[in-house]
């Protein structure tokens, strides 16, 4: 059974210093778990972090709280602050300061006839959803039922709300809503191919047939059922044709007669015509580099994926000796993955460890509540840090400096100092690029507080 009491047992005198530094710990850190999620759109979170991560960096250091933004290439646009809760509240008001100052965010209702509202959502809510991120994660909001209301209200970015208003405005003509509706079942693992780099694809299809195309979401228990949007009236010659003749125009037709849809099948076509392009390829990564690419729940693949038409990466299994990487996807999308996992395999190459010596008893000082000033110098400067075990008391002999002496740090300042020598729990590791990793050392050793 799991229990919130701690029990200490000891001389008297011992065991009350204990617990009045104990009751003020969890005093501090209770106060400090304040936790506040704030949707900012994704667009501006790239200005929010700053260059070199400066604007990020100076509302963590001057509000004393820890700031996580989603990774790239997550559909989330949501950024949590954690600290106390006058200081949370500080740096969201910052935040939200910068990307108002940058969007021009504004409010606009439209007129639009209830009897349209269902259409307009469709069905499960995917309609709606898929206009809101293809215009820039607007918020597009309905009256209630019981209001009567015919004022919709979109608010975001002044471009994108006013490019939702049209798109809106579009599908509520009666001509719009007179549409075909289909679903389709593919194999969630194929839906990035389908979709292509950027959405390339898609677009395309949209181009030509005039449908939507709507993917299910991570919210979505269904994640196979990819639905289809069609307007009617678009292609003139009654198969689902743009107009005109193309090369593999047999192919593209008997592809078409697989299907029983007249509008739709084009769309659907397309999409068979595209997996043709779809080969499966290998390359080798050393293992040991391959824990940069899986860790953290794949962060590095899933970055590589979006960037180069998602492409499908499969790592060897952990227990698995190989250094065979498979890549399947469209050719080009292949080679671009290979070329960019070599441009990262080549950075690990180059990556050095370098120690920093910092006395034991400082640590918890320099990591932070919660290790939010540490996490901030990795994230600034892009290397990893390693605090040793505080139990091993035993001295360090190889860490010295060029005459011999042993090296210790006070304040960011080398001394030479034979009477106190360095213990393994007093040496940092710090991994990354050879400059980084110096300026992260330093980055450290001004988080000593000064001795005097």
């Amino acid at each position: 059974e799991k229990r919130d009491v701690v029990k200490v047992r000891g001389p008297k005198e011992d065991v009350d210093k204990c617990h009045k530094y104990l009751t003020k710990l969890v005093k501090e850190l209770n106060e400090s778990s304040y936790m506040l999620e704030v949707p900012i759109y994704k667009q501006f979170h790239k200005f929010i972090i700053g260059k070199a991560g400066a604007n990020i960096r100076k509302i963590r250091d001057e509000t004393q709280t820890k700031i996580d933004l989603p990774a790239e290439g997550e559909k989330s646009d949501v950024i949590a602050i954690t600290g106390k809760k006058e200081n949370v509240e500080e740096a969201k008001d910052r935040i939200l300061k910068i990307q108002n100052e940058l969007a021009n965010i504004v409010t606009e209702e439209i007129t639009i006839p209830p009897k349209f509202y269902n259409s307009l959502i469709g069905a499960g809510g995917k309609l709606i959803h898929s206009i809101m991120e293809e215009c820039g994660g607007v918020a597009i909001k309905f009256p209630s039922a019981d209001s009567n209301s015919d004022k919709v209200t979109v608010r975001g970015p002044k471009d994108d709300v006013m490019k939702a208003r049209q798109q809106l405005m579009e599908l509520t003509s009666e001509r719009q809503l007179t549409s075909f509706t289909a679903k389709v079942r593919a194999n969630p693992q194929h839906h990035k191919f389908l979709i292509g780099k950027s959405g390339a694809n898609i677009k395309k299809i949209r181009d030509l047939t005039g449908a939507r195309i709507v993917f299910p979401t991570d919210k979505d228990e269904d994640k196979e059922t990819i639905t289809i949007y069609r307007k009617a009236g678009v292609c003139g010659d009654g198969q689902g044709r743009a107009g005109g003749h193309h090369q593999g125009d047999c192919e593209y037709s008997r592809r078409i007669s697989m299907f029983n849809w007249s509008h739709l099948v084009p769309a659907l076509a397309f999409w068979y015509l595209e997996l043709d392009n779809i080969v499966e390829s290998e390359m080798v990564v050393e293992p040991k580099h391959h824990r940069h690419f899986v860790a953290r729940r794949g962060e590095v693949l899933h970055r590589i994926s979006d960037e180069c038409g998602g492409v499908m990466i499969s790592f060897p299994r952990p227990g698995v000796v190989s250094d065979r990487v498979v890549l399947k996807g469209a050719k080009d999308c292949i080679d671009l993955a290979k070329l960019r996992i070599q441009e990262i395999v080549e950075d690990l190459e180059s990556m050095v460890t370098i120690e920093c010596i910092i006395p034991q008893r400082h640590h918890r000082t320099v990591m932070g509540v919660k290790g939010f000033k540490v996490q901030g110098v990795t994230q600034e400067f892009d290397v990893h840090i390693k605090f040793p075990d505080r139990d091993a008391q035993e001295e360090y002999y190889n860490h010295q400096s060029t005459d011999g002496e042993i090296e210790t740090q006070v304040n960011g300042d080398v001394e030479q100092e034979v009477a106190e020598p360095v213990r393994v729990c007093d040496v940092i590791r710090i991994t990354g690029k050879k400059e980084k990793c110096e300026a992260a050392k330093q980055a450290l050793l001004d988080l000593v507080p000064i001795t005097i």
